[in-house]
């Protein structure tokens, strides 16, 4: 115990003296501070020598104007030096001067402005034989009183700041004794208070040891990764565990940040639960990919909670951490094989469904040839009912023969629209058109009106396929509303898309089967076949559309590509010949682009197929027009056939990248330069080729007309 009080009395004299060297200090630098005072005090002097060479010059010039020996010039080199002296300090005749105080930079420029005015109308004075050096003089001497003003007030700014500057040097010296008393005073408290308060946290450290030990040992212990951090997201501490897990040692880990050991795409995650851990003080399984040091990452889920002084105040936090590795390979293990079992069913349905649709389509047009006969013989048996060779009764039974015949027509197309898969044949054709030409194929009840669409919309699509579609929604819609009501069709579009909607006042569908509608073979009807809708649905999609469907009211929706900005050829079908056909070039080439650019972003497959049906017919319109060109339109459409080659070369390479996982890589082939430049040569070489085509049947048509005239 005496030992300890005699270590702190020797600490206590050791700060005492180190406060007596502090007041030294301070008085040296109060010598020091006096001198600068002394120096400052010389440029005084030197300020009020500026009076005596303005007198100096104004003497030497009226000396020089009576004819005398003064030298104006020589006396005004003197007063120059005296000036810069003052401003930027030096030494003369052994005395040391200081610059000019900042302060005072202000006047001392007004009094160089003034001076230079002084010096110019001096050396124009002296130079001049002019009369009028009188005049000249008058103004010298108004602005030698100037300057003698203003050296004056310089001089006495620098004497009151002299004044001002002793009463701050006593107070400091004041000042510095109190607070080098009250020094002392506070470093002995806080001596005393140190003491005892290292005396209270060894009492603590003793109790606290055995717990940390515990924790320690706990710590380490843990099979789960464990890490310690600060509040800047640093390391200060980890178990082994963790060390191993990311293939460091201990001493490579603490010190580093968190975001060192994490993988970069997960760098983002990692940062947005860092603040949501300083904000909240706690996280919870949160999922996040580390990086190990050979670069491999794996799946963690980390918790963390928050660690605090005995004030309070949050220092940092524990995360634990659980190696989610094994985890992520069973559950992948386990998707994966969902996907074989789905892609298992998908295939064993398919294969019921192609045995189904082989057989239904050899039963289609095994049953056309006997129905076409009843159907012929019950008509001729009608006429010869009409000349009174059957009763009334008769004649109704025809009629439910002929109305047998008819369902099972229907179902015979249905089945065979179910079966037939060819490539569309794609033309301009008008919505409108194709909707009326299938309404008029339908016979309606009287009861039912049908209300169709009042603006119009041309597109490229396969008409006999669109009304396939048209007929079998309208009789859907027409067999749902029953007795009496109506059916709205409306044609609408979007920067995209065409849409249809087909809407009945029927009492619409079940919603237990409203998601099973365009299931094959799925049916309500007693008659039905439960393939209509599903040729429907492979119509549209074929086209690169979508159809769905919605109740309260029913309305089916119909989607199909648009021509538009990036897809639209305005296609004139009263052009024949190569115009269209260079028309239809155009169509194609941004039809594809876009296809691709929608597969890429979208990896939707209907895009990849949109390109597989149209990218083909391009070929082959290009070809032919290759094969029916003249010499000078060969040489072009060959240029043009080589420049189509080179883009479907990197269209095909992108839907490469796609289907391997590559969307991204992909995305960038589609918005290179290179992938850019192919185009617009294409692009540019038909769209040239339209307006010298348009411009030539233009003169050809004045030409005529001047002619006729």
């Amino acid at each position: 115990m005496n030992n300890q009080t005699k270590r702190i009395t020797n600490k206590i004299f050791f700060l005492i003296g180190i406060q007596i060297t502090i007041i030294i200090t301070s008085f040296l630098v109060l010598e020091v501070y006096t001198s600068e005072q002394t120096f400052e005090g010389n440029s005084i002097n030197i300020a009020g020598k500026n009076r005596f060479f303005t007198e100096m010059v104004l003497n030497a010039v009226k000396d020089h104007y009576i004819g005398g020996t003064g030298d104006p010039i020589s006396a005004l080199k003197i007063y120059e030096q005296n000036l810069q002296l003052l401003k930027t300090g030096g030494t003369q005749m052994g005395i040391t001067l200081p610059p000019l105080p900042k302060e005072f930079n202000g006047q001392w420029e007004n009094i160089h402005n003034l001076y230079l005015d002084y010096q110019a109308k001096i050396q124009s004075f002296v130079k001049s034989d002019s009369v009028n050096k009188e005049t000249t003089l008058v103004e010298i001497s108004s602005l030698a009183d100037r300057l003698v003003e203003q050296n004056d007030i310089l001089t006495v700014n620098l004497a009151s700041d002299i004044q001002n500057a002793n009463f701050t040097q006593t107070l400091l010296q004041v000042s510095l004794a109190i607070i080098n008393i009250a020094t002392i005073l506070f470093t002995i408290k806080l001596v005393y208070n140190n003491l005892k308060k290292k005396a209270e946290q060894l009492i603590k450290m003793e109790k606290e040891n055995e717990a940390d030990r515990k924790y320690r040992s706990l710590y380490e212990g843990l099979p789960d990764l464990c890490r310690t951090i600060n509040e800047d997201g640093v390391i200060t501490d980890c178990n082994i565990v963790y060390a191993n897990s990311l293939g460091y040692s201990k001493e490579e880990i603490i010190g580093k940040s968190i975001f060192d050991f994490v993988d970069k795409s997960h760098f983002d995650a990692l940062h947005d639960k860092f603040e949501t851990w300083k904000q909240t003080g706690t996280l919870v399984n949160r999922e996040i990919w580390l990086k190990r040091k050979d670069g491999s990452i794996f799946p963690t889920l980390i918790s963390t909670t928050s660690l605090y002084d005995e004030n309070g105040k949050r220092t940092g936090g524990n995360s634990v951490i659980i190696d989610m590795t094994e985890i992520y390979k069973t559950r992948n293990e386990l998707i994966e094989k969902e996907k074989q079992l789905a892609i298992s069913e998908e295939k064993a349905k398919n294969s019921r469904l192609i045995a189904i649709g082989e057989t239904a389509s050899r039963l289609g047009h095994d049953l056309r040839n006997p129905l076409s006969v009843i159907m012929n013989t019950v008509e001729i048996l009608k006429l010869k009912s009409k000349n009174g060779v059957y009763d009334e009764s008769i004649l109704k039974k025809y009629d439910i023969i002929d109305r047998a015949i008819t369902r099972m027509s229907h179902q015979i197309e249905d089945v065979l629209d179910f079966v037939r898969i060819k490539p569309l044949e794609l033309s301009n054709y008008s919505l409108v058109e194709i909707i009326k030409e299938s309404s008029d194929k339908i016979t309606k009840p009287n009861n039912i009106k049908i209300n169709l669409p009042q603006n119009d919309l041309k597109i490229m699509c396969d008409s006999k396929k669109l009304e396939i579609v048209f007929i079998n929604m309208i009789t859907n819609a027409i067999q749902s509303i029953g007795d009496k009501g109506e059916i709205t069709i409306k044609i609408a579009c979007d920067k995209d898309n065409a849409c249809i909607s087909i809407e009945d006042s029927g009492p619409g569908i079940a919603d237990e089967i409203l998601p099973k509608i365009f299931d094959p073979l799925f049916t309500t009807k007693q008659t039905g076949t439960g393939l209509g809708l599903v040729s429907c649905k492979n119509i549209i999609e074929q086209h690169g559309g979508s159809i769905t469907v919605k109740n309260n009211p029913t309305t089916f929706t119909i989607l199909l590509p648009l021509a538009q900005d990036d897809l639209e050829v305005k296609i004139n079908p009263s052009i024949s010949g190569v115009p269209h056909d260079v028309q239809l070039m155009r169509y194609y080439e941004e039809a594809l682009a876009q296809a691709a650019r929608n597969y890429a972003f979208t990896g939707d497959k209907k895009w990849e197929q949109r390109y597989k049906t149209l990218e083909p017919l391009s070929d082959k319109l290009l070809k032919k027009t290759i094969k029916t060109a003249d010499k000078k339109d060969k040489e072009f459409f060959l240029a043009m056939d080589k420049a189509n080659l080179n883009l479907v070369e990197m269209e095909t390479k992108s839907f490469e990248l796609v289907n391997n996982g590559q969307a991204s890589e992909a995305v960038k082939l589609l918005e290179s330069d290179e992938y850019e430049r192919r185009r617009k040569i294409l692009r540019d070489g038909l769209t040239e080729h339209i307006k010298t085509i348009e411009s030539n049947e233009l003169v050809h048509t004045q030409s005529t007309n001047i002619h006729l005239s």
